[in-house]
């Protein structure tokens, strides 16, 4: 059938017999253990993420990892620029959840402390004009 309808997946799915339906709609096995925790876990799910966000607030404001955020922006050589980029960011609690996880990109909290590459030349848009008196942008806030 080659209906193009929003329900065409259901008219499809009611014509094949058991058997077939579960050689066609196969789930990846993370898939489904995501959705058992979740049918078993379910209700307990959004305290358990509200508990979550509350033990990695306090491991971010904990003294040690301030004082080590504080003591790495000191250590780094970085430029106005980039000092005014991370003043808000605490650089070590960044880094611990990619080292926790193995991330595939640790460069991060380096980047902020060092600053981050530009890869090209980025070419004009041509919706500004370029101008030789160009006025500051007021701050709000």
């Amino acid at each position: 059938m080659n209906c193009h309808c929003p329900g065409r997946h259901i008219i499809e799915a009611t014509s094949l017999d058991l058997v077939e339906m579960g050689e066609k709609y196969r789930f990846a096995p993370d898939v489904t253990k995501a959705v058992k925790v979740n049918l078993l876990e379910g209700a307990a799910l959004p305290n358990r993420r509200v508990d979550c966000i509350s033990t990695l607030r306090d491991i971010g404001m904990s003294p040690a990892l301030r004082n080590m955020d504080r003591e790495l922006k000191q250590r780094a050589a970085s430029l106005p620029n980039v000092k005014q980029l991370n003043k808000d960011v605490n650089v070590a609690f960044m880094g611990l959840p990619l080292h926790a996880m193995n991330f595939v990109d640790q460069a991060l909290p380096y980047n902020f402390l060092h600053s981050f590459q530009i890869i090209h030349d980025v070419p004009a848009s041509g919706v500004y004009r370029a101008t030789d008196n160009a006025r500051p942008v007021p701050r709000t806030g």
